[in-house]
């Protein structure tokens, strides 16, 4: 299966720090783990990335200093 490249949406430096992507992983392990969104494995993945950027978007909206731990209680959260 090819998934089709793109973005998140975000250009957010803050994501540069390390272990963000680990975030990402873990989130997009997390959603595939459950057999409901196996079916658009691309939709899913998609979607992680898109609540990542918009996760770290609103955390840089509320405070210019935050942390992975941060970012990772914020998934799954954005609107």
């Amino acid at each position: 299966m090819a998934i089709r490249p793109s973005t998140g949406g975000t250009t957010m430096p803050a994501l540069g720090q390390g272990g963000s992507g680990d975030a990402l992983a873990g989130f997009i392990a997390g959603l595939l783990a459950q057999p409901a969104l196996q079916a658009d494995v691309e939709k899913t993945i998609r979607y992680a990335v898109w609540q990542h950027g918009a996760a770290a978007d609103e955390l840089q909206a509320r405070r210019a200093n935050w942390v992975v731990e941060d970012l990772v209680n914020e998934l799954g959260n954005a609107r």
